[in-house]
């Protein structure tokens, strides 16, 4: 079994929080950090869905490797995962979507890490806005990103976020094959993480939700709290 040690003064006292379930939409560039980095925290439930491959242009900006192109990304995070959880670690892959029919209740966290925004759309209209449930959307460009943590039941009609999650013919496409670097993804993988962890142990605890957007040529992180 690994040892935590260095997390243990982070959850001291609340470690029940890392046997709390975890929904994962998307295993793509940052998708696959977050997941490294759920990994690395100690989460033990957690259950990713994605139906891509792997192709040669995501390799270096995610965290898969040279032999794993043609394979399922799900299948492929799987093999970089498995031999790092431990027995207590229960983590479940899918090849399919996330969709209306997900049983989202039955997740205490939801991390949205996909590349379009229906299924956003479609993943906040299905959710129970009276449940205690963190949302966690992290949006990726070429060298800016967007994250946004909430807590669903706080939230309130006609909240900031519903006027992010705009029609997707109003955003302009960035194809996977666009030059980019994987410095954007590695941290947003790690933000997004940590910015859970803030919201169940940290500073973050009394907040009913958090935007962060980024720009990594100046650098520049620009916070908003709710």
């Amino acid at each position: 079994m690994i040892s935590n040690v260095r997390f243990q003064g982070v959850f001291e006292g609340k470690e029940e929080v890392l046997d709390e379930r975890i929904l994962l939409a998307g295993a793509g560039s940052v998708g696959s950090s977050v997941a490294v980095n759920l990994l690395k925290v100690g989460f033990r439930n957690v259950d990713i869905f994605d139906t891509d491959e792997v192709s040669e242009e995501n390799i270096l900006v995610s965290e898969y490797r040279a032999r794993d192109v043609g394979k399922s990304k799900v299948k492929a995070l799987m093999g970089i995962v498995d031999s790092k959880l431990d027995e207590e670690q229960s983590w479940q892959f899918f090849e399919s979507r996330v969709d209306k029919n997900t049983s989202y209740n039955s997740y205490k966290h939801i991390i949205v890490a996909v590349d379009n925004m229906e299924t956003r759309q479609q993943i906040y209209s299905s959710l129970n806005l009276n449940k205690e449930q963190i949302l966690v959307d992290a949006r990726m460009g070429l060298f800016k990103f967007e994250l946004y943590t909430m807590r669903i039941n706080k939230l309130g009609g006609d909240n900031f976020y519903e006027h992010t999650l705009v029609d997707q013919d109003k955003i302009e496409p960035a194809p996977c094959t666009m030059a980019t670097i994987g410095f954007t993804s590695q941290w947003l993988g790690s933000l997004t993480v940590n910015s859970l962890v803030q919201f169940l142990v940290g500073d973050k605890q009394d907040l009913k939700a958090q935007s962060v957007s980024g720009d990594l040529r100046i650098p520049l992180l620009v916070c908003q709290n709710y």
